[in-house]
């Protein structure tokens, strides 16, 4: 990836230049400048501050365009975290346990959703008869 031209493209989407940035970053104007002069791609640490100017993260700042990112909440940050210590096969038995209780829940709901269908079905039948015997 090109670090230079990304940072580019994000400034223009955001209509950028290289004095707000610096601003917003915290940065000199002659950083952000000397890094294109001179084509130096920036530290990790310059990255970080001027990612968190743009409002993203590293990790948003390198992702591919039209990847979907998914926000990680603590709990599953922690089962992440202890995933990956297990073996593979541990891990190819969990997920197969996850994958079943996933199934199960679906199958769960698609059953309910049926009986208040035909709950639905009934209460209209029940209604329609009644309404046939006031007109009688």
């Amino acid at each position: 990836m090109d670090v230079l031209k990304r940072i580019d493209e994000i400034m223009k989407k955001q209509n950028l230049n290289d004095y707000q940035l610096s601003k917003l970053s915290g940065l000199s104007t002659s950083t952000i400048s000397n890094m294109r002069k001179r084509n130096t791609i920036p530290s990790i640490a310059t990255l970080e501050y001027i990612c968190g100017s743009l409002d993203m993260t590293l990790s948003q700042f390198f992702v591919e365009e039209n990847t979907n990112l998914y926000p990680v909440t603590d709990k599953q940050k922690d089962f992440l975290d202890y995933f990956v210590l297990l073996t593979d096969r541990q891990q190819d038995l969990l997920l197969e346990i996850v994958k079943s209780m996933h199934a199960t829940y679906g199958e769960k709901m698609e059953q309910k959703q049926a009986e208040e269908e035909q709950q639905k079905a009934a209460e209209n039948a029940l209604t329609q008869e009644d309404n046939e015997k006031e007109a009688n």
